[in-house]
């Protein structure tokens, strides 16, 4: 490859370039989306919608998304790990669950927390659109260890999480 070509192949690349992310006055002439940047991005609209619902449907008055003590069992760190019921049965907090948990409150009691506490008919005060919302909110609030933290020995086993 030749010096002038070389340099004129690396100039049409940089127009490109240029072109493709803009200026800072402008913004970008074209943005290039990837799949899972377009499914985080449907994502965070249905978070952001599952906690106004949250707010609105009363559901923020008994669940925390941050593990402080409430009457019923917080969200934060549920979606995916293992849950003792009242009868002694572990289940996994899966999508699942999640909806019969909202659907069905009596069937499977959390330990600790007791039968009778959460309304009924959200079948009826819920859309399934309104439902996956909340359950993409509850999926979304992870259990993430505060930074400088040592964990304790129990925390680290296979499959040890701390407890929420």
């Amino acid at each position: 490859m030749t010096r002038a070509y070389a340099a004129a192949l690396a100039t049409v690349l940089f127009a490109g370039l240029i072109l493709l992310v803009g200026t800072a006055t402008n913004g970008p002439a074209v943005r290039i989306v990837t799949a899972a940047a377009a499914e985080e991005a449907v994502d965070a609209d249905l978070v952001k919608r599952g906690a106004k619902l949250a707010r609105r449907k009363g559901c923020a008055s008994c669940h925390s998304l941050d593990a402080s003590r409430r009457p019923g069992p917080t969200w934060k760190g549920l979606f995916g790990r293992k849950r003792t019921l009242a009868n002694g049965q572990e289940v996994v907090a899966d999508e699942a669950y999640l909806r019969r948990a909202v659907l069905t409150p009596d069937a499977e009691i959390a330990q600790g927390f007791p039968k009778g506490m959460m309304p009924r008919n959200f079948e009826k005060k819920l859309s399934e659109d309104q439902l996956h919302a909340i359950i993409e909110l509850i999926k979304s609030v992870r259990w993430q260890r505060p930074p400088g933290r040592i964990p304790a020995a129990k925390d680290v086993g296979e499959g040890a999480v701390p407890p929420i």
